[in-house]
């Protein structure tokens, strides 16, 4: 299966229809989103809707968690709480049901779906030492998965079991494994 990898959505419509209309010319099987489709951006409803109308799997983020009510805000920042009060005034109800409806994790294909790391949507993954630490645990939370992603950090990474740290080259040529992955 060959999966668009989109996360940290945020309310940016404009933002999602590019990437999505980059990811309509790759030859995809589906779509995996790890999470944060509300926030900051002032198209919450839209953004929501457009997501979970692709073909394919997605998860809460904590930013859809705390505009739910079922965490709270305290380890946001000051915008961040202010952009949630907001967002939890101007959903709508189906798309309230919409985000409700989302687990925080899933396997599909052998890829385990995560917003943060194995146990907590809220933790961030963004040294190499945690992406293996998330897999050594995945490997007992979920045995049929090789692959984790994960949104939250607004960076790309990726990282090996077996390899280490991985990066594509600046053309992008370069092969990541398909086994023992973190994105």
């Amino acid at each position: 299966m060959r999966y668009g990898v989109i996360a940290d959505v945020h309310g940016n419509a404009h933002a999602l229809d590019a990437v999505l209309g980059f990811l309509s010319t790759q030859d995809l099987d589906g779509y995996l989103c790890a999470g944060d489709l509300v926030g900051y951006g002032p198209m919450p409803n839209e953004c929501v809707r457009r997501v979970l109308a692709l073909e394919g799997h997605a998860v809460a983020g904590n930013h859809d968690l705390i505009a739910l009510g079922r965490l709270d805000d305290e380890r946001c920042i000051p915008l961040a709480r202010a952009s949630l009060r907001w967002t939890r005034a101007v959903l709508d109800d189906d798309v309230r049901s919409l985000l409700a409806s989302l687990p925080v994790g899933l396997t599909v294909d052998g890829v385990a779906l995560r917003h943060g790391s194995i146990v907590d949507p809220r933790e961030y993954v963004t040294t190499e030492t945690q992406a293996r630490s998330c897999l050594e645990q995945l490997a007992h939370v979920e045995p049929a998965a090789s692959i984790l992603v994960v949104g939250h950090t607004h960076r790309p990474m990726a990282v090996s079991r077996r390899r280490g740290a991985l990066l594509r080259s600046a053309t992008g040529d370069a092969e990541l494994p398909a086994d023992d992955l973190v994105l």
